[in-house]
């Protein structure tokens, strides 16, 4: 039997995480030629990010209802705001404000924001339009997985 001791001393172990472990060798004896599998299963759940995460997951859901957005426009409101203060240029700290709310990476910010106070996660795809037969329409759906590799696009590959 494998023992199950923590190989990160400073790192909770997770308790769904164990009791994984503790069944590992159950399932080992259930499931004959299948030691590879199990192997990969007892290295991922003894994996020291993997409780982090799960550590992170758990506060993030004790928390997620009471730390709710005050408000879900904060785009609209920081359009308002910059429309209101755009005339006073004469002042330092209002130019520096306006400089700010300008910003690609703020408005990024404060859209991001208003899409997760609304809990809007998923992407909005149009409905196919009625009278067009299936062969007609086509409609890929590509999700990207980035690594450590730039980002690029090759159009001869497609």
């Amino acid at each position: 039997m494998p023992v199950n001791l923590p190989l990160f001393p400073h790192v909770k172990i997770d308790t769904d995480a164990q009791k994984l472990l503790v069944a590992l060798p159950t399932l080992e004896s259930r499931l004959p030629n299948k030691e590879p599998e199990i192997h990969y299963l007892r290295r991922f759940l003894r994996n020291r990010n993997l409780h982090i995460i799960l550590r992170i997951y758990r506060q993030f859901r004790a928390h997620q209802g009471s730390k709710r957005p005050a408000a879900d426009f904060a785009v609209s409101q920081a359009a308002d705001v910059y429309c209101e203060i755009r005339y006073r240029i004469e002042d330092p700290n209002v130019r520096e404000l306006l400089g700010i709310l300008s910003k690609p990476h703020m408005q990024a910010l404060l859209f991001s924001h208003d899409k997760i106070a609304c809990e809007d996660y998923e992407p909005r795809i149009d409905p196919i339009p009625c009278g067009t037969g299936e062969d007609e329409t086509i409609i890929k759906i590509v999700r990207l997985i980035k690594n450590n590799e730039p980002l690029t696009f090759a159009p001869n590959s497609i």
